[in-house]
């Protein structure tokens, strides 16, 4: 899946009201803003929901202020920084305070050893009593939110659903080799940033139980 269909080509059809515009951006970005939020919201979906259906509302509503030139066509990021917003709303309302966690890569990693451009990560704090630590299942759940969508959908295709690798690349279009070598670089960014936020865990007295993830690598 390219990472630079949000060009301004797709802009002008957005901002034009075009329906096939409105429908990509819903069918590439929906399930990684998901990702990004749940964990953030303490595994509570129906938060989740609320905040995913807002940020897609308040997106189409200031598409204009969009710039995909400056994004580079990579429209999540800023989608992301919209439902950062709501989520702060939602944790206000709960009257949550705690600890902030960074999870920016960059403040850990030298750039030439990183095995994900910096930019693809997201670096925004993660509220400690959303994310509950102490489980190593609730921590991949973590690490596969902050992966790049490439990165984590083939890694949730190979590993959770238990796909082929001939069936992931007939369905991405790859060759089998392609897929296999994406995998490869997949399952290093995992590691990479899965040894970050292990280090940054709290103390585990000081974090609720997660809810266990559906799967793990």
């Amino acid at each position: 899946m390219s990472h630079h269909l949000f060009d301004a080509d797709w802009h002008r059809l957005a901002l034009a009201g075009r329906p096939e515009a409105i429908q990509m951006l819903a069918d590439r970005t929906i399930v990684p803003l998901y990702r990004f939020c749940l964990y953030r919201l303490g595994m509570d979906e129906h938060a989740c929901q609320d905040v995913v259906q807002e940020t897609m509302l308040l997106a189409l509503s200031r598409l204009d202020r969009y710039q995909p030139g400056r994004s580079n066509g990579r429209i999540l990021p800023w989608l992301r920084g919209l439902a950062r917003n709501q989520i702060r709303r939602v944790l206000s309302e709960r009257k949550i305070s705690s600890g902030q966690l960074s999870l920016s890569a960059g403040a850990d990693l030298p750039a030439k050893d990183s095995p994900v451009s910096i930019p693809d990560i997201d670096g925004s704090p993660l509220d400690a009593d959303s994310i509950g630590f102490c489980q190593t299942s609730g921590l991949v759940g973590a690490t596969m939110s902050q992966l790049p969508v490439r990165y984590s959908g083939v890694l949730e295709d190979k590993y959770i659903k238990g796909r082929a690798v001939r069936d992931i690349a007939a369905g991405l279009g790859m060759t089998e080799k392609a897929v296999e070598s994406l995998l490869v670089r997949a399952r290093a960014a995992f590691k990479k940033v899965f040894t970050i936020l292990s280090k940054r865990q709290p103390a585990a007295g000081n974090v609720p139980p997660v809810v266990a993830a559906k799967g793990a690598i």
